[in-house]
Formats: C-alpha cells, sequence, structure tokens
C-alpha cells in the first residue's frame, strides 16, 4: 500500500524501521557503475534507467542488496558471501542483471554492493528482499522512477 508519494510499505503493518534509518535509504545513492552507468535516487526520475529499461525490453527493474540484514553491520566476508548469494539467485531466475552498490552521502554507511535487476516484478524482488532479510528495496517501474519499497 502507498504511505506516501514514493514509499510503498509491503508489510502488513506499520514499519519498524526508525526515522533516521528510512531517511538514510531516502537519501543514498544507488550507484550502477560502466560506460552507461548511472545513479539512482528515490523518487527521482532516471532517463538512463529508462533508456535500460527499454534495451532490456522490460518495464521495471529492482535495485537489491544482501549486505548488513535489517541494518546491522556485518564484516565484509560474510556480506561478500551474501553478495554473491543474491548473485546465484538472480542468475537462476534468468533476469539480467549489473552489478553495483548503494552508497550512503553522510559517510555513516560504507557502500554496499548491490545488483539491479532488469524485469523483476515487485512481489519477487520483496521476496528476494525477505529471504537476504533486508529492511527495504528499490523498485522502479515503466515510469522509471525508483521508490523505496519498505519490506518490515
Amino acid at each position: 500500500r502507498i504511505l506516501r508519494p514514493g514509499l510503498l510499505l509491503m508489510a502488513d503493518d506499520a514499519s519498524s524501521i526508525d526515522a533516521h534509518t528510512l531517511a538514510a535509504y531516502r537519501a543514498a545513492r544507488y550507484v550502477v557503475p560502466g560506460v552507461k552507468g548511472f545513479v539512482l535516487s528515490v523518487d527521482q526520475y532516471s532517463p538512463r534507467l529508462e533508456a535500460a529499461h527499454r534495451r532490456h525490453e522490460v518495464g521495471c527493474s529492482a535495485f537489491l542488496t544482501a549486505f548488513n540484514p535489517r541494518g546491522q553491520q556485518l564484516d565484509g566476508a560474510e556480506n561478500l558471501r551474501r553478495h554473491t548469494d543474491l548473485q546465484v539467485t538472480v542468475a537462476a531466475m534468468r533476469l539480467s542483471y549489473r552489478t553495483g552498490f548503494g552508497v550512503d552521502p553522510e559517510h555513516e554507511w560504507p557502500e554496499e554492493c548491490s545488483v539491479l535487476v532488469f524485469g523483476l516484478a515487485l512481489e519477487p524482488a520483496c521476496m528476494i528482499g525477505r529471504h537476504f532479510e533486508q529492511n527495504a528495496l528499490i523498485w522502479a517501474g515503466s515510469d522509471a522512477v525508483p521508490r523505496l519499497v519498505l519490506l518490515r
């Protein structure tokens, strides 16, 4: 259900995520590096994401991470293991994806390895996010506007 423009809550109850953490998710930059790379910001239309959707012939995408479940910082080796598991999960779905990373502009959190998965509908994206115990994910539909989707 929609809580306010740009914020979706996929859990049954009100979110248990604190306001500071929500603000950090909204302020973060979601980077997809490369020659045709781009940066996603919550609630801001991305012409490059729209172009990527066209190239991949999809109407949606999800930016996911497996790092730091439920906002609890893990050591680098464990986070990298989880990221590899996420890539295996996405590859098994036979969907195109690009690796990327989330960046906290306040530098309170280290960069988080992530994937931008093309053609991943909202419900399956939420299932993957919950499997990896994430608080939230970024999802964009055909409007190419990344939305913060809360999972708890």
